[in-house]
């Protein structure tokens, strides 16, 4: 009874081209039964799996072509927020990596509404003003938190000299560790009108033309067996 059974369903899946298609779910097989069965009653169950499937290789390829294509294909799918916001994030991923003011003029002029919008604009003034800002040689040693000179070194201090090699003064300058990971959601300002952390009266004052100022933090988040190197970038300028 049992092989009995076991061999229905085999030759049922071998009659039925959805069920061939189910068992396959490919892109590829989808295709072939939409096009050979297009008057099927399975025909969009058939077609909102393929939607699902294109969507998946577009997330794993993840570029505009990709979204693109897929936007082209089903301009009326439920679907398409989803995709839409997927565009969005891929623009914004290659905005930030390109880093130039062009590309985060693209993404800007493509989604003016983007809740990334915010982060959009910071990149692109720090793109449009970092070649008038030096950061130096980053630099990290041992210190006591308390400032305490007698006290154990219980953190790290981390510096890089920022000068102004422009002809204009900044009122902003906010400096970002891009490693380690651990301090890759720091940010501090060299100079800052205003800040959610008290600033010294040296840090509310812009950084004129030809000034050069140290940029610091001091930090227990790193445990003693890092090596000290770190890498540091403008996030944010504006004259």
């Amino acid at each position: 009874m049992r092989h009995l059974l076991l061999l229905t369903l085999l030759l049922t899946s071998a009659c039925d081209p959805f069920a061939a298609a189910q068992k396959a779910d490919s892109i590829e097989a989808y295709e072939a039964f939409l096009a050979e069965n297009p008057n099927s009653a399975w025909y969009p169950q058939a077609a909102d799996r393929l939607q699902v499937l294109l969507f998946e290789a577009a997330m794993e390829e993840n570029t505009l072509p990709a979204y693109d294509a897929w936007l082209a294909r089903f301009p009326s799918s439920s679907m398409r927020d989803d995709v839409m916001s997927a565009r969005s994030g891929s623009l914004y991923t290659w905005a930030r990596d390109t880093d130039t003011v062009e590309s985060w003029q693209a993404f800007l002029t493509e989604y003016p509404e983007s809740r990334r919008r915010p982060n959009a604009e910071r990149g692109q003034r720090a793109a449009r003003y970092r070649p008038q800002l030096t950061v130096g040689e980053p630099r990290s040693s041992r210190t006591n938190l308390a400032e305490d000179p007698e006290g154990p070194l219980n953190g790290w201090l981390i510096e890089a000299d920022v000068t102004n090699t422009g002809e204009s003064a900044f009122k902003t300058v906010i400096l970002h560790p891009t490693s380690p990971a651990e301090l890759s959601t720091l940010e501090w300002p060299v100079a800052a009108p205003r800040w959610t952390l008290p600033l010294t009266d040296e840090q509310k004052r812009p950084l004129r033309p030809g000034e050069t100022r140290t940029w610091s933090w001091t930090t227990d988040d790193l445990d003693e067996s890092w090596d000290g190197n770190f890498q540091i970038v403008v996030s944010d300028a504006a004259q």
